[in-house]
């Protein structure tokens, strides 16, 4: 299991991953749209449930009070601690992604290897092991593969994570 901490940086690099490019869309929107009224109330609840508190009162605020000037006169503060909040969790992957570089590639392709022989086997692989896999992808291929490997593993399509896995060791051998 992942400790809290561990937790902590995955829940918020999600929220880093799935909400990346809010911010150009809350600009893009009229704030009187269906489409901002539903932005407003996932930010709303995604900020709260991570205890970003001044967002999600922002988010609350704008999400509750209707009125167009205010929404408008509001916004900027909003964007503003979104684009904030975004920077950090970047500084965060940044971090994150150096401290993968300790590991070779030698060891990385005996860990992908392992795992490969897990999926394989059908064999349970854990939160913590998971991060472990993703460290040692990370070290050794791109991101487009590493997010393609955690797309397939989250729909448990381990046919398709085994070949992506086949093929970050023979670009990295």
């Amino acid at each position: 299991t992942l400790s809290n901490k561990e937790l902590v940086k995955k829940l918020l690099l999600q929220f880093h991953e799935n909400y990346n490019d809010l911010e150009q869309k809350l600009q893009q929107s009229d704030v009187e749209s269906k489409e901002f009224d539903e932005m407003m109330h996932s930010l709303k609840g995604i900020s709260g449930n991570l205890s970003m508190t001044q967002l999600y009162e922002l988010s609350k605020s704008i999400y509750e009070n209707k009125d167009k000037s205010f929404r408008e006169e509001n916004l900027p503060e909003l964007l503003k601690n979104l684009h904030n909040i975004m920077d950090e969790i970047t500084k965060l992957k940044i971090n994150l992604t150096e401290e993968r570089k300790d590991i070779t590639s030698e060891e990385a392709l005996k860990t992908i290897q392992l795992y490969m022989q897990k999926l394989e086997s059908s064999s349970f692989i854990s939160d913590g092991e998971l991060e472990e896999l993703y460290s040692s992808v990370a070290s050794v291929s791109d991101q487009e593969n590493l997010k393609s490997l955690k797309s397939a593993l989250d729909v448990f399509d381990y046919k398709n994570a085994k070949e992506i896995l086949k093929k970050i060791r023979q670009f990295s051998v």
